[in-house]
């Protein structure tokens, strides 16, 4: 959609829904919630679906809270009567183990059953910003929402991240884009982007850059974020390395440690794609844990293959990466060979 006519679009609207898709993925509520402030100060009513995991919003607490309407009804059914037939002076109800029971009071007039009608009402919103691709159809598995005017799905590619679309709207459709200093927003777009990027480590170009230094131009608290991203990776490494621990065996024929994580280990710890710079780390710490032994072996899954780092502890403090090995089994029968053989 062109500047202008989004600008006219936003311009026009008076509620609209945001809903995150099938792929719940952390920026993804981040920038939901940025753009959610964003329209709010464009006096539009927000409504929200679904809410963001309590894990995420107990992490982002102090950017993330989630005011607006959270949409939790499936389905709204709706009873209408012809007036012209009947017109109830008074409507109660009553209830038991069963039933709910309304009672249509009036001093004249007879109601029949045919002259009931029952309809499913959807809610209904002028526009949809929906964080998927538009071929899930994420909108029409929610009976209860009804789409007026425009449903815009944002989803990332190879030339742009998904903070740099939400900042473009934003940009696009506010009279000054100095609007959004020193609220949350430049904040919440700076921590989708350093998610997006781990850390402008990947996916990086100008655009990028420029984007970042304009964050932080407009008020983004870098220290925040990353406060919030050590106390996150502090957490979720006692995770895995208590799980390492559990995990790991002393051969003293070999005079070495073993330490075995599956895929699961890491998917509990929440810890997605670990680096080797990770498991050497994981290895370190079991070195500084248990008896000192000359090699600390750790083997980790990553989806249907298995690899090995081996850390030395001594004098030359080797460090060695070793693998694909088909499994667990495999792996461990290769490096005891090797280091029978001395050849590690």
């Amino acid at each position: 959609m062109e500047a202008e006519q989004l600008r006219e679009t936003i311009e026009s609207v008076k509620n609209a829904v945001l809903i995150v898709g099938e792929e719940k993925t952390e920026e993804k509520f981040l920038l939901r919630e940025a753009l959610s402030l964003f329209l709010n100060s464009k006096d539009i009513f927000v409504s929200i679906v679904p809410p963001a995991p309590e894990e995420i919003k107990t992490k982002w607490s102090p950017l993330v809270e989630e005011k607006f309407f959270t949409i939790t009804r499936d389905v709204v059914n709706t009873i209408k009567i012809p007036k012209k037939k009947f017109f109830p002076q008074e409507i109660e109800y009553e209830e038991d183990e069963n039933f709910l029971k309304i009672n249509l009071i009036s001093k004249d007039g007879h109601i029949d059953k045919n002259d009931i009608f029952v309809e499913q009402e959807p809610l209904e919103f002028d526009i949809a910003f929906c964080f998927s691709n538009p071929k899930h159809e994420e909108i029409s598995k929610y009976q209860n929402i009804a789409i007026k005017k425009e449903a815009i799905f944002i989803v990332p590619d190879k030339e742009k991240t998904l903070a740099e679309k939400i900042y473009e709207i934003i940009e696009k459709t506010s009279n000054n884009i100095e609007e959004i200093k020193d609220t949350k927003i430049p904040s919440l777009l700076m921590a989708s982007l350093v998610l997006e990027t781990e850390n402008f480590r990947k996916k990086i170009n100008q655009n990028i850059f420029y984007l970042g230094y304009n964050l932080l131009d407009l008020g983004a608290d870098k220290n925040l974020i990353e406060q919030i991203n050590k106390n996150e990776i502090s957490l979720f490494f006692a995770q895995i390395l208590g799980r390492a621990l559990a995990r790991t065996r002393i051969d003293e024929s070999l005079k070495s440690y073993w330490t075995f994580l599956s895929k699961e280990d890491f998917e509990r710890a929440k810890i997605k794609n670990p680096s080797t710079e990770l498991i050497f780390k994981i290895a370190s710490e079991v070195s500084k844990i248990t008896p000192l032994q000359p090699n600390i072996i750790v083997l980790w899954q990553i989806k249907e293959s298995v690899f090995a780092v081996m850390l030395k502890n001594n004098h030359e403090a080797q460090k060695i990466i070793l693998g694909p090995y088909k499994n667990f089994s495999e792996g461990e029968i290769s490096i005891r060979k090797s280091l029978k053989d001395s050849l590690l």
